[in-house]
């Protein structure tokens, strides 16, 4: 019996078509030409150099990197994060389009699976190389605690790699026993051994295929959810910080959203590249470029929405220090990188896939590698940028990779493209059983089908921006006209104390009159005092009080900062009254402490110490880190049972013969 049997074949499918597919896929393993050995001498070097950077660290410490006690994070993190995030998209897009059963895609998900597993194992290493000394490994595992999110992110990974790892193999087990029957004469004892081994006894057997689909199914079923917490996870290492620039609960859907974004970009420069070099045009065709293009155009839409989002409400508080972190990422140092990533990796590859004359394969894939570069450029800005603006009043310090760092980045991806040109050579790219069962030859008409009309797209393209142009020109015309001011002068009187204690509580009293003396009513009174910080100034609201029936307001407020300061009383106006501000000088005496904080919200289990929880205390070992334990135990779980019904498709193998 054949593991791909005749009766399961997709409509279309013909047997010099089928012939030509399992040719193609199966060519790759059968044999090894000489630009493949100085394309993997190449990268050997690549990957040499980078160990050799790494012993050089390893013997002399993290001083030969730039990362001091300020930024203690700088390459290695954002590298971690950027393919940690590149792995998304792979299992996650393979899994939702067989569950929503797309069709198109059926030639691309190993690559995406690949891509996935490869960038995980990858990744999972900058955690370490970025701890310096190779031993305090160990201390995760003696040391760590459940309320750390670095070990939740580490569990996460681990959870999420070993899914991966499963969803990849699944689908190979009838490849393999392809290759077991085509090319097992002619193959090397080794490649025999491994198509056999792999292969698990497959022969295509109803109850084989029965308990490989359960599996695939399981397996599609779990890895979204674990998918999309691991990136989640991640992003909770930054938010979870008491920084200012990262402090917002949105990372999560955030990182998510980015993950899936560049980890498209990366099937396609990836889908591109294995197309070119093992001529696989007549399965890797413009439909599947298109269509991812277009998911990548969507998510230049959700990706500018979160930016928007993101630096919108960072901008209209403006808390302490996001002066700071504005000006550098916007006109500082970081300027190039930021722009470059809104509008390289966001705009420009939205616009290449908007116009039908850019929406080809090699307009599609520039935009890749634009995404790609620009994503990274990102995660550099979170964690660099981040951790940049200053906690205390020091000067604010600078970092700049060495060539340390580089050598390790520069490994890594030498590592990454080493696996998977190694992974090309002993395992099918193609899903071969899947394309002939389940999608069959592409049918020509629906090329066309997926070209938007030239004329209707183009007039589109050249409308839109007049459309936005003239929108904001006749916004600020009319903005400029309602600014004119016809409202009643006002003014205002204030008393407060010349002199106070640091931390004492102080008393103020407003009026406020028009031109001729009457009171205003019902008019709101702000109290400020001017703040600045590394150049960066602002205003800090003290208090907010509404004026009375005579014009009079009063309030209280306390001043925590040492010196001679001004406080400040305006009113901003309203539709009848002008907006009016006085200042006043007061001296603040005092070294009394003021700042004691508490952050964090106690979680039974998770993140509370036992004195903190009277009535789980005497249970506290057992029960700490109970939730991430039931979520961990319920994922491996199903991977055990997956790993049963892989056992069910090799005893099977018993009977048929």
């Amino acid at each position: 019996m054949e593991a791909l049997a005749r009766e399961h074949e997709a409509p279309g499918v013909t047997p010099p078509w089928r012939a030509r597919l399992e040719r193609l896929a199966l060519a790759p393993l059968a044999g090894t030409g000489r630009r493949y050995w100085l394309w993997l001498a190449f990268l050997l070097a690549v990957v040499g150099w980078g160990v050799f950077a790494y012993s050089t660290q390893v013997a002399n410490g993290l001083i030969v990197t730039d990362l001091r006690d300020r930024i203690s994070w700088g390459v290695y993190i954002a590298s971690f994060v950027f393919f940690i995030g590149i792995s998304h998209a792979g299992t996650l897009l393979s899994a939702i389009l067989r569950a929503s059963k797309a069709r198109w895609q059926l030639s691309i998900t190993r690559m995406a699976e690949l891509i996935t597993v490869v960038a995980l194992m990858v990744g999972a290493l900058f955690p370490f190389i970025d701890m310096g000394r190779p031993d305090r490994v160990l201390n995760l595992l003696f040391f760590g605690r459940w309320q750390s999110p670095l070990v939740w992110d580490i569990l996460a990974i681990a959870t999420y790699l070993t899914g991966s790892t499963l969803y990849l193999l699944l689908p190979l087990i009838p490849d393999f026993a392809l290759a077991r029957d085509r090319l097992g004469p002619t193959a090397s004892r080794f490649r025999r051994t491994l198509f056999t081994l792999a292969a698990v006894g497959y022969r295509g057997a109803p109850a084989q295929r029965r308990a490989l689909e359960q599996a695939m199914t399981v397996m599609m079923i779990i890895i979204i959810p674990v998918a999309v917490s691991v990136h989640t996870v991640v992003s909770w290492i930054f938010a979870m910080t008491l920084r200012v620039p990262m402090n917002t609960t949105v990372f999560g859907p955030f990182f998510v959203a980015g993950a899936i974004y560049s980890g498209i970009a990366a099937i396609i420069l990836l889908m591109a590249v294995l197309r070119r070099v093992l001529h696989l045009e007549e399965y890797i065709t413009v439909t599947q470029f298109k269509s991812l293009g277009y998911l990548l155009g969507a998510f230049t839409l959700i990706m500018g929405y979160f930016n928007l989002q993101e630096y919108a409400v960072h901008g209209y508080k403006l808390e302490a220090g996001m002066p700071f972190h504005f000006e550098q990422l916007m006109t500082g140092p970081f300027w190039p990188l930021f722009w470059f990533y809104i509008l390289g990796s966001i705009l420009l590859p939205g616009l290449l896939i908007l116009h039908p004359r850019t929406r080809t394969i090699g307009g599609i894939s520039v935009a890749a590698v634009l995404v790609l570069l620009g994503m990274w450029a990102e995660r550099y800005l979170i964690v660099v940028a981040g951790l940049r603006v200053p906690l205390m009043p020091y000067a604010p310090a600078d970092y700049a990779p060495s060539w340390v760092e580089w050598s390790i980045l520069g490994g890594a991806f030498g590592l990454f493209a080493l696996i998977i040109s190694v992974f090309v050579k002993l395992f099918p790219v193609i899903s071969i059983w899947e394309v002939v069962e389940h999608r069959g030859p592409e049918p020509a008409s629906r090329l066309a089908s997926w070209a938007p009309h030239p004329a209707g797209a183009a007039l589109g393209a050249r409308v839109m921006p007049i459309l936005i142009i003239a929108g904001s020109v006749a916004g600020l015309l009319v903005g400029g006209q309602a600014g004119a001011d016809d409202r009643t002068p006002t003014q205002i009187a204030v008393a407060i104390p010349s002199q106070v204690a640091l931390g004492q509580t102080i008393g103020v009293q407003a009026r406020l009159t028009d031109a001729s003396g009457a009171p205003v009513p019902k008019a709101t009174i702000v109290f400020t005092t001017p703040f600045t910080f590394l150049g960066a100034s602002d205003d800090t609201v003290l208090a907010e009080t509404t004026t009375d029936k005579g014009g009079a307001a009063s309030a209280e407020f306390e001043l925590r900062m040492q010196g001679a300061l001004e406080v400040r009383a305006a009113f901003r106006g309203d539709d009848r009254y002008g907006p009016v501000m006085t200042s006043l000088p007061i001296t603040v005496t005092g070294d009394a402490q003021l700042y004691v904080q508490r952050a964090g919200v106690l979680v039974p289990g998770l993140n509370a110490a036992p004195s903190q929880v009277p009535v789980a205390a005497p249970l506290w070992p057992a029960l700490s880190g109970w939730p991430i334990a039931l979520a961990l135990l319920a994922v491996w779980s199903l991977y055990a049972f997956v790993a049963l019904l892989v056992a069910r498709v090799a005893r099977v193998e018993e009977t048929i013969e």
